[in-house]
């Protein structure tokens, strides 16, 4: 049988959101692999970001198997192109657009940056940080690429003054 997709065609998707103190998590049920034993969530985190101040965005596959009943964080790009079939992914790219603007909307962060995990990533892998910039542009979020540090590329959403949910 392999993968089996989870998201509904009209695009509406269930979310399930927890918020911990300053972080907020948005997840969704995306697919399912019953020969595998495996269910598949999209997750975008929104956090403080210390070291530099504003937020950090962040988004992960998570991988839960129901055999061992532990869950796994896909974060290389390999990895998640193992799990989620071609076809497939132009509806997780909605998600993921969906998921990053409720995470948005709901702290309003004025300054929110976002990196690579992996170094070097091939140019097919930088869609999905596409869709995140996107998502952030369509609520007046200013979006760029600031910065590559050894090999990990790094963007700033920034919302012009007046904008954001945060206490000036």
């Amino acid at each position: 049988m392999g993968y089996r997709d989870l998201i509904p065609d009209d695009g509406s998707i269930l979310i399930d959101f927890v918020k911990e103190g300053d972080c907020l998590t948005a997840l969704s049920k995306i697919g399912e692999n019953p020969d595998l034993s495996e269910i598949y969530f999209l997750e975008v985190v929104l956090q403080p970001a210390i070291a530099v101040g504003g937020h950090e965005i962040i988004f992960v596959i998570l991988v839960f198997d129901q055999d061992t009943e532990t869950m796994d964080r896909v974060l290389e790009s390999e990895r998640g192109r193992a799990k989620i079939p071609r076809e497939c992914r132009p509806k997780v790219h909605n998600v993921l657009a969906t998921l990053t603007r409720s995470v948005l909307e709901e702290i309003r962060p004025d300054k929110v940056q976002m990196h690579t995990y992996e170094t070097h990533i091939p140019a097919r892998a930088f869609r999905r940080y596409e869709t995140v910039l996107n998502a952030a542009s369509s609520l007046g979020y200013e979006c760029g690429r600031f910065a590559e540090y050894h090999g990990q590329q790094m963007w700033a959403m920034i919302l012009p003054a007046g904008e954001s949910g945060e206490p000036q």
